[in-house]
């Protein structure tokens, strides 16, 4: 598996995907569907919820699922407006790089919003928190986890 690309894919997609798409498809059963690809590569998110939500996303090479992860995300207090609170999550999710491919980058900030991402691991296995805080309280946790499949 060349991990240099499937970096590179990664990040693609996410910068392509919830941070900037509408779902494909928005069902209440099914859920929400995002799908991107590029040539050999095809990525497909799917998650349910709103305000809290948890969804996976797929990679595909050729057809062949090679990479896969798991999220779950939630405010953290009650009264935070959540249509600004995920505008933020999408803008730091489209900055999203090949050095830091599994969520947003490791830290993103607009005023009064601030991104930090931490993971352990790589592209081959790897799991994660990501935290939004606004004017320095905490509002919003999430964590992943994911990895090559076969």
């Amino acid at each position: 598996m060349d991990t240099d690309a499937l970096r590179a894919f990664v990040a693609e997609a996410h910068r392509n995907g919830y941070a900037t798409s509408e779902p494909d498809v928005d069902d209440e059963a099914a859920g929400k569907r995002i799908r991107y690809a590029d040539g050999e590569w095809e990525y497909l998110d799917r998650y349910v919820g709103g305000r809290r939500f948890v969804g996976h996303e797929v990679v595909r090479r050729d057809g062949a699922p090679v990479w896969g992860m798991h999220y779950y995300g939630a405010p953290t207090e009650e009264t935070v407006d959540v249509d600004a609170l995920y505008a933020f999550l999408r803008e730091a999710l489209e900055a999203a790089s090949a050095e830091h491919p599994f969520r947003g980058p490791l830290q993103y900030a607009s005023e009064p919003w601030t991104y930090e991402c931490a993971y352990d691991g790589d592209i081959e296995r790897c799991r994660g928190t990501e935290q939004i805080e606004r004017d320095g309280a905490i509002v919003y946790r999430g964590e992943f986890g994911g990895g090559l499949v076969e």
